[in-house]
């Protein structure tokens, strides 16, 4: 899967994101996100589910039905 970030170029984080030394400085936390400082963090399963436009209900009951 590719990632365009275009829409997002220049907003919110992003904008900190822009100076690639800041980009650099994350960390893993214990529950495997990326985090920025205190102040940033991305969990990866709620940034997929924007990715792809679903509820976390929506993504549950697909998980549900594939079983």
């Amino acid at each position: 899967m590719n990632l365009k970030t275009g829409y997002w170029k220049n907003k919110g984080v992003f904008e900190y994101w822009a100076k690639e030394e800041n980009f650099k400085a994350f960390k893993i936390t214990k529950d495997k996100k990326l985090e920025w400082g205190e102040d940033i963090d991305m969990d990866p399963d709620a940034f997929y589910l924007k990715l792809v436009g679903k509820s976390f209900e929506e993504q549950q009951l697909t998980i549900v039905l594939q079983k």
